[in-house]
Parts: structure tokens; sequence; C-alpha cells
């Protein structure tokens, strides 16, 4: 919640986002990691579509380890955007 009402966090918010997923699911709130994933990676389709640049798009979302564990886990636990 408090994520949400900063809107946006300078450094670090894929981090904070991931972390959260990955603490709801290892807690059993299934239902509510899969929210968040699916909030998470909207976040950052959003951050993604501002770089214009497609190789740096791709690099930011392939290269950044807390950007691919982001994709991957929205993925596997069966995100809805």
């Amino acid at each position: 919640g408090a994520l949400e009402s900063l809107g946006a966090v300078e450094a670090g918010e894929a981090m904070i986002r991931l972390a959260w997923v990955e603490a709801l699911w290892a807690a059993g709130r299934r239902p509510e990691a899969r929210a968040a994933a699916s909030a998470a990676h909207e976040r950052l389709a959003e951050r993604a579509a501002r770089i214009s640049d497609p190789t740096r798009r791709k690099s930011f979302l392939e290269r950044v380890p807390e950007n691919a564990r982001t994709i991957a886990i929205a993925q596997a636990i069966g995100w809805k955007s």
C-alpha cells in the first residue's frame, strides 16, 4: 500500500515489488501474490514502454536481474494483465 501511495520510487521499485510477490507466495497467500505479480509486471511494462530504443528496452527487461525475475515469476504464477 505504501508503494502504491507513492506512485513510483526513484530506485529499487522493481526489487520492492518482487520481494513483496515472493513474500506473499511464500506465506501461501496465492491470490494476493498473483495480484501483486500482475501489478509488478504492469509497472515494469509501463517503465519499459518509455524506453524508445528496442535494444535498450530488451536489455532493461532481460539483463536487469530483478526485472527478468519479475517477468519469470509473473508468468510462472499466472499473472493477469
